[in-house]
């Protein structure tokens, strides 16, 4: 076993599966650096995740690169040494080494890509979105639809405005 502050950097290059990604795996790379501390490890690293989303305004499925810095904690279920089983707090809520001391970090990488994510994704900044009469992609056809829907209590100042 290694001494506390020895370091080893690791790259990353996989794939991961999101609840929220539409059955396609997002893209994860990047390298973090991993430090022993005298009761688990410490994982610090930028990491860069090409998330799969729908666009907020047209509905259509794109991709977004989303990059962040990950500074956590693991600490272990159990005593390597001994084998016995760790009790920490109720309280601690932090990312765990599993029971057979496998550092796994897609629960960080979920959290973090999560948390990082534009809360309404753009398929691109200049998306004209759906036709609210029609529904059609203003994208990729330009709708027919003649709708004016005017809300009548701004009647007297969209008469200003003629």
């Amino acid at each position: 076993m290694k001494s506390s502050g020895y370091q080893v950097l690791e790259t990353l290059d996989d794939e991961l599966k999101f609840d929220w990604a539409l059955e396609k795996k997002a893209g994860v790379k990047g390298s973090v650096v991993i430090i022993r501390t005298d009761s688990g490890v410490w994982v610090s690293g930028d990491i860069n995740v090409d998330l799969y989303f729908d666009c907020s305004r047209c509905l259509t499925c794109a991709s977004q690169l989303v990059n962040f810095q990950i500074e956590e904690e693991y600490l272990p279920y159990r005593d390597i040494n001994t084998g016995r089983l760790i009790i920490e707090s109720e309280e601690y809520d932090g990312f765990r080494i599993d029971d057979d001391n496998i550092l796994d970090l897609t629960e960080a990488v979920r959290q973090y890509s999560s948390v990082s994510s534009p809360v309404n994704p753009l398929c691109d900044v200049d998306c004209k979105g759906l036709c609210p009469h029609c529904g059609s992609n203003l994208n990729k056809i330009t709708c027919r639809c003649k709708i004016n829907i005017q809300d009548r209590r701004w009647g007297p100042l969209l008469d200003l405005l003629k």
